[in-house]
């Protein structure tokens, strides 16, 4: 193809020509020898100007491609339908701007003819990518209809990833073949000038002829055509929003440079006057300073990521591509420079939101209607639920029996009220246990306050529970009986007293003492009585009513408080009485303490709430002070307190009740 160099070559020469004689033959000869030169020449032209749109379509294929592959993985990775809509949209468009270039690709190769095996390979080719690129645009559809559905979406993106290197090799294959004929038509151009030239200087030696002036006016009418297309081109590279380079073939220094290049790098000039390209750019790292070194050995780098220190000593981040082209008549590169490093960081926050997400607790994310869009690996390990069981449902689906509806309405409108709600609450794994959980639900708004999703995180606190229980039971129960303990029984007898004096019913306090109990630990061993005293309490415990206390205060002292008795006195002494003697008759049976036999008996005091004025402290010293009263008067026996028991000598012998 003629370069503007060759133009003016030619002009030169025949401004140049002196001679004047113009002979019938010799001009129709260098008529018939310039027009052949002439339709030629333009058809090699045409024929290369059509082999460079295939060779551009290709390329735009091939980037077409890559983007889609990244726009897939994009909407894999958004955390939401609303994040992957941007992404979805530009997909869309991707894929109609793909198949339009496809289209336009498969009519360009089928209007060329390629002589001999080229033509077989090419056809070969173009038959090898199109399963690909059917594979590549169902997987995109697929994908663009698969929102909500994350196995889908992953699916389909693998499929991509996998057609999408053997259809750019396809691709870059067609490529070298057309640019392998491109260079074939160059050179047989080259050859025609060449031998046109020498048989015109021929024939001009040998009859001094020239081109006639037409002929330079053509000529002189091309020249300009090529000075107006370097204005477009220098008004293109002016305006474009990319940082631009025009960097010498040789040296690699820099030529020209635009706005937005001097911007970025700092340039004083959009001609400097002095330095390599490595001289402006500034880089941070070995890789980097590999690739500006390497920018003069390739004819075509599509995209490289290049860290940069700008005019202003900050770090950036961009996307360089190198290109080799003529330019003024003179071979150059085109180096542009994009800054990325606003995606960058979006990249950055997108990989440590994903991060977070797959945190120890719980997470899952639903819709506005509450459909659950995404769940991370400990909500997976909690509930037991897969996510593409519970992707598309409400967590309804988790719901235990334990609340009401009256529960949940206070917790959305909570939710409506402040934003967010946290608490205990009990749910139901997969296997169908219940568990106790510490949830905390988020509403997630946009710009113009419309709600969009709920975040909500779950902590299983089953253990912590067990814990906290048994925390409680060793504070108000007998680690050896099980009983409640003398915490516990104060307590309870408060609440008892308090609910006496309101109703004016009755109760009563029966203190339990087992007879010569010191007598079995120091003959038999404390493991034997530790077994009589387990024994003791099961027998009482079965000897009252439900929703009276049995209690432990320590030792073989045990206390059986009675509740709801009759209102009248009498009637209830009665009652308790019966009881009394139930749990003498229980107790005076014969326990069995590992094969060995043995008969204990009780000593039982009792005091009503007859006086409901009294304190916690004057009802227990007064079941106290009977049951010594039943010790004095033999064991195996109760009595009821009487206020006379206060002046009598009724302390046992300490040996005695030990």
């Amino acid at each position: 193809m003629p370069t503007p160099e060759t133009y003016r070559s030619s002009a030169a020469l025949l401004s140049a020509g002196q001679l004047r004689k113009r002979y019938i033959v010799a001009l129709s000869l260098i008529a018939l020898l310039t027009i052949v030169s002439q339709v030629v020449v333009q058809l090699l032209i045409l024929d290369q100007e059509h082999d460079s749109r295939i060779v551009n379509i290709a390329g735009r294929q091939r980037m077409l491609s890559q983007k889609i592959s990244k726009l897939s993985l994009y909407i894999v990775n958004a955390e939401s339908i609303a994040g992957a809509s941007g992404f979805r949209t530009q997909l869309e468009e991707t894929l109609s701007l793909w198949q339009s270039s496809h289209l336009g690709l498969l009519r360009g190769n089928s209007a060329m003819e390629l002589p001999g095996r080229n033509s077989d390979e090419v056809i070969a080719l173009f038959a090898a990518i199109e399963p690909h690129h059917q594979a590549i645009v169902g997987a995109t559809r697929t994908l663009l209809s698969s929102l909500g559905n994350g196995a889908a979406l992953d699916r389909e993106n693998a499929l991509i990833r996998e057609h999408e290197p053997l259809f750019l090799k396809g691709m870059n294959d067609i490529v070298f073949l057309y640019d392998r004929e491109a260079k074939q038509k160059i050179a047989f151009a080259r050859w025609l000038e060449v031998s046109l030239l020498v048989v015109t200087l021929t024939v001009l030696m040998l009859e001094a002829l020239f081109i006639f002036a037409p002929a330079t006016r053509r000529i002189q009418s091309d020249m300009q055509a090529l000075a107006d297309r370097e204005e477009d081109l220098e008004r293109l590279f002016e305006a474009s929003p990319t940082a631009m380079l025009l960097i010498d073939n040789g040296d690699l220094s820099i030529l020209n440079a635009n706005q937005k290049a001097m911007e970025l790098l700092g340039l004083s000039s959009r001609h400097p006057s002095a330095g390599k390209l490595h001289d402006h750019l500034q880089v941070d790292d070995p890789e980097n300073r590999r690739f500006l070194a390497s920018v003069g050995t390739q004819t075509l780098i599509d995209e490289h990521e290049l860290a940069l220190i700008d005019a202003r000593g900050t770090p950036l981040n961009t996307l360089a591509s190198v290109r080799k082209m003529q330019f003024s008549g003179r071979p150059v590169f085109v180096l542009g420079i994009t800054d990325i490093t606003e995606r960058k960081q979006v990249e950055a926050e997108l990989s440590i939101a994903a991060t977070a997400f797959e945190a120890q607790e719980g997470m899952f994310i639903t819709n506005a209607r509450k459909e659950i869009l995404r769940v991370n690996q400990a909500f997976i390990g909690i509930t037991g639920y897969s996510a593409e069981e519970v992707i598309g449902k409400t967590p309804s689906l988790m719901r235990s029996d334990r609340h009401d509806a009256s529960f949940y309405a206070a917790m959305y409108e909570s939710i409506a009220r402040t934003g967010a709600w946290q608490g205990e609450i009990w749910n139901r794994r997969k296997n169908g246990e219940s568990f106790p959980e510490w949830l905390t639900i988020t509403a997630v708004r946009d710009g113009k306050g419309k709600l969009t999703h709920y975040v909500s995180t779950l902590t299983d606190i089953t253990l912590r529970k067990a814990a906290e229980n048994a925390i409680q039971h060793l504070a108000f129960y007998d680690p050896l009986t099980q009983l409640p303990n003398r915490r516990l029984l104060l307590d309870r007898l408060q609440h008892a007293l308090a609910g006496s004096s309101r109703s004016l019913r009755e109760g009563a306090l029966l203190f339990i003492d087992l007879d010569h109990f010191k007598t079995l630990n120091d003959t038999l061993g404390h493991d034997k009585g530790d077994q009589l005293l387990q024994q003791v309490a099961t027998r009482l415990t079965g000897s009252v009513r439900e929703g009276d206390t049995v209690a432990r205060l320590g030792g073989d002292e045990f206390v059986v408080m009675l509740e709801n008795l009759s209102s009248s006195a009498s009637e209830a002494t009665i009652q308790t009485r019966a009881i009394g003697e139930k749990i003498l008759a229980a107790l005076n049976q014969p326990y069995d303490l590992s094969g060995h036999a043995y008969r204990s008996t009780p000593s039982i005091g009792i005091a009503l709430f007859a006086d409901h004025q009294n304190s916690i402290e004057d009802l227990m010293k007064r079941a106290d002070l009977a049951m010594y009263e039943a010790k004095a008067a033999g064991r195996n026996t109760l009595r009821f307190f009487d206020p006379q028991m206060r002046t009598a000598d009724t302390t046992p012998d300490t040996a005695d009740t030990a």
